[in-house]
């Protein structure tokens, strides 16, 4: 008797590999939201870094004249535009990410319901072939219980 072969194999295979495809691709836009993640990160800490500075300034008792009150001002308007700008990127890739997850469980649905076919498809195979094996057995029974009459 032939070895077991699953008709679908190619589908299974395709499938498989659009499913390695859509992980590989979820996880860069994964790595991107973590570095732009880890961008805003740095905006909060040089923010803050420039504050406490500032404020140490001011404890000390140092005068603080209009040019660096003024640079000050202007750097705390412009990180905080950074920070929306950064905030707004990580939304739109977050989006992205839960659209490539929707891809991979669909993909993986997919692979999921081919492979349980297979596994029907061969326990199928497997109650044939100890069909015919019974059916062997009971076959050389019967003859020598033939060739036992017979003689």
């Amino acid at each position: 008797m032939k070895k077991f072969q699953f008709r679908l194999q190619s589908v299974l295979d395709a499938r498989i590999k659009h499913l390695e495809n859509c992980q590989l691709e979820m996880a860069k836009v994964q790595n991107e939201l973590s570095r732009e993640a880890q961008i805003l990160e740095n905006f909060f800490k040089s923010r803050k870094e420039r504050q406490q500075s500032v404020n140490q300034m001011l404890k000390s008792g140092q005068n603080m004249d209009f040019p660096v009150t003024h640079t000050f001002r202007h750097y705390l308007a412009k990180t905080g535009e950074d920070i929306a700008r950064q905030k707004l990127k990580i939304m739109q890739i977050e989006k992205e990410l839960d659209e490539k997850k929707q891809v991979v469980m669909e993909s993986l649905k997919a692979k999921t319901m081919l492979e349980r076919l297979k596994e029907k498809d061969y326990k199928a195979y497997i109650a044939n072939l100890e069909k015919l094996d019974l059916m062997e057995i009971d076959e050389i029974a019967n003859r020598k219980s033939a060739m036992k009459n017979y003689y």
